[in-house]
């Protein structure tokens, strides 16, 4: 054994030293690199610039504009409503919509109340005033009038207060997170507020994207901005726990933390959270050329789900998070024990529970969709480099009506076989990114394994930016005459 030691570090000592003065035609790598130490043929996998979707803050500046790039079946990415706040302003922008949210929470409750056979309990012998309800239905349609834009001509109504909202707060916090009920309200009152809830739900409907999705309670994530594989991330239900929390992590009252909307209707597995993860390879940025992994995996929560119960090994399904619980024991005993699934076997768990089209019909075609509408939406961002490539990771949740939520898309993804499920797929997915990287380059219908064409951008030579074509035109006078001058 020791001989064979010495002969295998004899062979790799001769071997650098063949290779020392070799020039480098393959690099790669896992951190920052030195671009300007290689020359411009050597393959490497990493763009020139990498803060653009693969960050939380970056896919947050990009949200905003994934409208633009919305093309029917090629790309339409869904996603939490999701802020940062870095200064009061922002602050102030993330509390406005908290509120509104928490408004939009109470008519929900009701109306799942009063679709419930005990919808009487809820209005009996409670503590909540009644007018806590109009508050809520009247910042909703005031909400609804100023996304119709009949906001306009209206005579401004009285100001909302900061008192006001503290008030309305204290008794949604009754309502959904104590589970307090209204004052006794006779039955006639009790249907005109479902029906004004429920038509007022309808109305916000076109304004407000994932509508049923986010749930009642008004739960948000709070990831800070530096921080990966889950590490400081929070779920909190009060205002003033979450403005307590940023303050905390900023340096000067407020850090650049994204604010995420929880989605509190998530799709579960026998009562169980997961999250999928979806590996795609960047080959080139402009024209822009996207592969997908054929094969993901799901990683589930080593507890059950629960809205009351806010800690990490509930909500959060990283595995460098979850590796850290033992799996609870009032989980179903279906679950797997390493806490991942092939994505093969839940399409297995679809097809069981008669959902069998839902894979093919919707969620790998969402997943797709979002995939090439966030790289779309954040091209222009990105540096093109001949030579380089780059893998990454992205994680979709997805809503109990099977729609495929992006939540963050990570740069460089773990490939470490840390489950009998990665040590399968990461081996396999690292060589197979050799063949769509060199193979393909020699022959467009070479073998690519695991690994498939997405998207392949069709356009023309973009032109160097020089800045605006800014033309002068006019006259100038010279000497009292004027003298033309060319446009």
């Amino acid at each position: 054994m020791a001989e064979e030691e010495s002969i295998n570090s004899k062979t790799a000592e001769i071997t650098i030293r063949l290779l020392k003065e070799a020039p480098v035609n393959f690099v790669w790598v896992m951190n920052s690199i030195d671009f300007g130490s290689f020359s411009e043929d050597a393959i490497i996998s990493r763009f020139p610039k990498n803060n653009h979707f693969s960050t939380k803050v970056g896919l947050w500046h990009f949200m905003e504009d994934f409208h633009w790039f919305y093309q029917p079946n090629v790309s339409q990415t869904i996603t939490p409503k999701t802020f940062r706040v870095s200064n009061k302003e922002e602050m102030d922008i993330f509390m406005k919509e908290f509120c509104l949210s928490a408004c939009v929470g109470l008519l929900k409750i009701i109306v799942n109340q009063v679709a419930t056979a005990d919808s009487d309990s809820f209005f009996r012998n409670g503590m909540v005033p009644l007018s806590v309800f109009d508050f809520a239905n009247a910042q909703c349609s005031e909400y609804i009038l100023h996304r119709h834009h009949d906001d306009i001509d209206r005579k401004n109504s009285s100001e909302t207060t900061l008192e006001d909202w503290n008030n309305y707060l204290f008794w949604f916090y009754k309502i959904a997170h104590e589970k307090e009920n209204f004052e006794t309200t006779s039955y006639p009152m009790i249907q005109a507020l479902y029906t004004m809830s429920k038509m007022t739900l309808k109305n916000m409907e076109p304004y407000w994207p994932l509508l049923e999705l986010e749930g009642c309670c008004n739960l948000w994530v709070i990831k800070p901005p530096a921080d990966f594989c889950g590490r400081g991330v929070r779920v909190m239900q009060t205002i003033h726990d979450i403005i307590n929390h940023v303050q905390l992590l900023g340096d000067n009252k407020y850090s650049r933390c994204i604010i995420q909307k929880y989605i509190e209707r998530p799709l579960l597995v026998y009562g169980t959270k997961f999250d999928i993860r979806q590996w795609f390879l960047v080959t080139s940025v402009y024209p822009l050329v996207i592969w997908i992994a054929r094969e993901c995996y799901l990683r589930f929560s080593s507890q059950p789900f629960s809205l009351v119960n806010l800690h990490e090994s509930v909500h959060l399904t990283n595995n460098a998070i979850q590796k850290n619980y033992t799996n609870s024991n009032e989980r179903d005993t279906r679950l797997p024990a390493e806490n991942m699934w092939h994505c093969s076997t839940f399409q297995q768990y679809l097809r069981d529970i008669g959902e069998t089209t839902r894979w093919d019909s919707m969620i790998l075609p969402g997943m797709k969709e979002g995939i090439v509408g966030a790289v779309l939406a954040s091209q222009d961002e990105m540096i093109e480099r001949t030579n380089s490539f780059e893998l990454y990771g992205a994680d979709f949740l997805l809503g109990a009506d099977y729609t495929p939520i992006l939540l963050e898309i990570n740069m460089g993804p773990a490939m470490a076989p840390s489950t009998s499920i990665t040590a399968d797929l990461c081996k396999r997915g690292l060589e197979d990114i050799i063949k769509v990287v060199l193979d393909t380059r020699h022959n467009q219908s070479a073998e690519t394994g695991m690994f498939e064409l997405l998207y392949k951008q069709e356009m023309g030579p973009r032109h160097p930016h020089t800045g605006l074509d800014l033309v002068v035109t006019g006259s100038k006078l010279t000497n009292g005459r004027k003298v033309r001058r060319p446009n």
